[in-house]
């Protein structure tokens, strides 16, 4: 793995519009951003702490140095992407290379930021990035009741294959299953 970011510099930062008229500067991540991520899980809600690391964690600094590890990414391999606002992250998108051409990604947006449309915007940025490294299917396991993931998943794939372990589901999401309108990049 390459020190830092150093395989994401070709990752060029864009400024995007969210519906609401939000602007969102999304890029990729930078050794410099640990302390923005540490500072981004003290501002996360509880449920959105259990819904990200499927565990109900309280507001410790290990796990905030755990959230801020994510600034270590090769940008093939591990590839990370940050939505910024006022130079805070507001929102982290990231997928791990788990087989050739196959991927587990994961979104974490902060609570006031949610169902605003900036996760749709870093998935489908993420999955450009992917496709750049070879990759053609993501994975994630999301919790059952967390049906706001499930309908961004599915608003983006036309088709998704469910795989319930209790109350887990493990989704694999084919990127050739990207409806038209997720080949956008916002």
């Amino acid at each position: 793995m390459t020190s830092g970011s150093e395989g994401q510099r070709d990752v060029l930062p864009i400024r995007c519009i969210l519906p609401d008229g939000a602007v969102v500067l999304l890029r990729a991540v930078r050794l410099d951003d640990t302390a923005r991520l540490e500072r981004l899980f003290y501002r996360l809600s509880p449920a959105s702490i259990t819904s990200y690391f499927f565990l109900p964690l309280p507001r410790q600094p290990q796990w905030a140095a755990r959230l801020s590890e994510m600034a270590w990414a090769d940008g093939v391999d591990r590839s990370v992407l940050v939505a910024l606002v006022d130079e805070e992250i507001v929102g982290v998108a990231r997928y791990d290379r788990t087989a050739t051409e196959e991927a587990e990604f994961a979104l974490l947006i902060e609570d006031g930021w949610q169902q605003r449309g900036l996760g749709k915007r870093l998935l489908v940025r993420l999955v450009n990035e992917a496709r750049r490294h070879g990759i053609g299917t993501f994975r994630a396991y999301i919790q059952g009741e967390n049906q706001r993931a499930f309908r961004l998943v599915r608003a983006l794939f036309a088709t998704v294959e469910p795989q319930w372990y209790g109350p887990e589901c493990l989704i694999l999401a084919p990127f050739a299953a990207l409806r038209p309108e997720s080949h956008w990049e916002h």
